[in-house]
């Protein structure tokens, strides 16, 4: 009913609806279409800082192979996949909040702007590009184990295991996300984004899921090495390296708590940003 709604609206009918709220304001909240408030300035300066902590690591990691190891393996292969569909993550979010308005509350969004492609494109990217970095980059985690602890029979089955769940379960999704988000034949993008809710529904068991798999992939090193004879300094110190992993928990962990926000919210321009934060 909503997208036929919306299919039926001339470009004039859509103008004149420039003073009305994509969603009603709170009670004693007036709504601001001019400079109203947002989480752009944080977006922007947390995922910039970490986008060049990445390219760092990335080009380091890069030039150690090329010109030193001299030696290639499958995970230089899935990392590179997880690094250009990262970069491209990190552009069409920031156009989505530059120029479509994604970190604003929904109330001070207008009806022309909440169905501007600025908005409806980089959100339908994001969320298939998120499953590609995800899936590309635990799987050099995998990938990684198997090079660094292949003697051991039991890491060769977790990690083998654990590179056939993350690839099913991210495939899964990103099949998923195509089907409920791309436009139909003959569909425009406003039609196909209006009342469409299976995408915001994956949201819960995505996050769940994610979570559940960086545990894993944390679990499987601490075990390996301190199982390993080792001085005792030594093996503390490796297991350590391997505890920043502890890092990608804690944010799986927060994308589970901001999911479950997002579902039980009308405001999704505003709670869907800081997922794609921890993202």
């Amino acid at each position: 009913m909503a997208a036929a709604l919306v299919s039926s609206l001339t470009p004039e009918e859509l103008n004149a609806l420039s003073d009305v709220p994509a969603l009603a304001p709170p009670p004693g909240i007036e709504s601001q279409f001019v400079n109203p408030q947002n989480q752009s300035l944080s977006f922007l300066l947390v995922t910039s800082i970490l986008f060049g902590v990445m390219t760092i690591f990335f080009l380091n990691r890069t030039y150690t192979k090329a010109f030193i190891i001299r030696r290639y393996t499958w995970d230089d292969l899935t990392i590179t996949v997880a690094f250009i569909s990262s970069v491209a993550y990190y552009v069409v979010s920031i156009w989505g909040v530059q120029k479509g308005k994604l970190g604003v509350h929904q109330w001070d969004i207008n009806i022309p702007d909440i169905l501007s492609l600025n908005l409806l494109i980089p959100e339908y990217l994001a969320s298939i590009l998120t499953e590609v970095a995800l899936l590309f980059t635990k799987a050099t985690f995998f990938f990684m184990y198997l090079t660094i602890f292949g003697p051991l029979r039991w890491m060769r089955i977790s990690a083998r295991l654990g590179l056939l769940v993350n690839t099913g379960f991210y495939l899964a999704v990103f099949v998923a996300n195509m089907i409920f988000s791309t436009p139909r034949p003959g569909q425009s993008w406003q039609e196909a984004v209006v009342g469409e809710q299976g995408t915001l529904a994956l949201s819960i068991p995505q996050a769940v899921g994610g979570l559940i798999i960086d545990m894993f992939i944390l679990a499987l090193p601490i075990t390996a090495v301190s199982k390993l004879q080792l001085p005792p300094r030594r093996k503390l110190g490796v297991i350590l390296i391997f505890m920043s992993g502890a890092l990608a928990v804690a944010a799986s962990i927060l994308k589970v708590y901001y999911s479950y926000i997002l579902i039980n919210t009308a405001d999704l321009t505003w709670a869907s940003l800081p997922i794609s934060i921890v993202t």
